[in-house]
């Protein structure tokens, strides 16, 4: 049976469940006022330079950067059932994804799917209300659990820094 008619026909889902987009951390105002103030610095030093050009490129930047950290995501609906996942409207069919692991960031329970393909390497997506162990269930039906790969310098920083910031509440 040819891969479009298997995805027209209708399958019920083995688990449906919602959560954000992707993990969020409220920034406190604080974090803004202080990153503000760096990127304030380089542009001063930028401009010092007489690069506008990059000064430029750098607001542009930080603007992306603090509409990303203050917007919280919109909530999307993830399912799991015999043809692969559905997660944010975006289908992958079994024989695409390698394998999964989970994760937790900013506190949030995170399960990731490691794909073969290039783009997206890897689905996250967020618990919210799932069962774990369910979860965990369903997808070793259909691909293996590893563990997860060990943490880069940047994710170590990250969550370093979110624990220090619950800490201080």
């Amino acid at each position: 049976m040819p891969a479009e008619e298997i995805h027209d026909q209708p399958h019920p889902h083995k688990l449906a469940w919602r959560s954000l987009a992707h993990p969020f951390r409220k920034r406190t105002p604080f974090e803004l006022k202080e990153a503000a103030f760096r990127i304030g610095l380089l542009i001063l030093l930028v401009v010092f330079w007489k690069q506008f050009l990059l000064a430029a490129v750098i607001i542009a930047f930080a603007f992306v950067v603090y509409m990303v950290s203050t917007v919280e995501p919109e909530e999307v609906e993830h399912s799991i059932d015999n043809n692969g996942i559905n997660s944010g409207g975006n289908i992958y069919i079994w024989e695409d994804l390698d394998y999964f692991y989970f994760s937790t960031i900013y506190g949030q329970d995170v399960v990731n799917v490691v794909t073969f393909g290039s783009h997206p390497l890897r689905i996250t997506m967020l618990l919210g209300e799932a069962n774990k162990q369910e979860l965990r269930m369903l997808l070793e039906d259909y691909i293996p659990q590893k563990q997860a790969p060990e943490e880069k310098t940047l994710d170590k920083e990250r969550n370093k820094d979110f624990e220090k910031v619950i800490l201080k509440s």
